[in-house]
């Protein structure tokens, strides 16, 4: 077997992954929910995806 086909079978792992593009808005409400953390007060959950700078996108990470 080449290095090519072998690399290519072996089992792979995400290494990197932001939480934001991992988990939508209604999961993030629900785990929030279930863990008993308030959220900030949004009109949706959808909301604390949207950002204008980086500021406001960290932001949701000071819950």
């Amino acid at each position: 077997m080449d290095v090519e086909t072998a690399l290519r079978q072996m089992p792979k792992a995400e290494l990197h992954l932001h939480l934001e593009g991992a988990v939508d808005a209604a999961t993030f409400a629900s785990l929030a929910a279930k863990h008993s953390l308030e959220l900030p007060p949004h009109d949706e959950v959808a909301d604390l995806y949207q950002y204008d700078s980086l500021a406001d996108f960290l932001l949701i990470y000071s819950l």
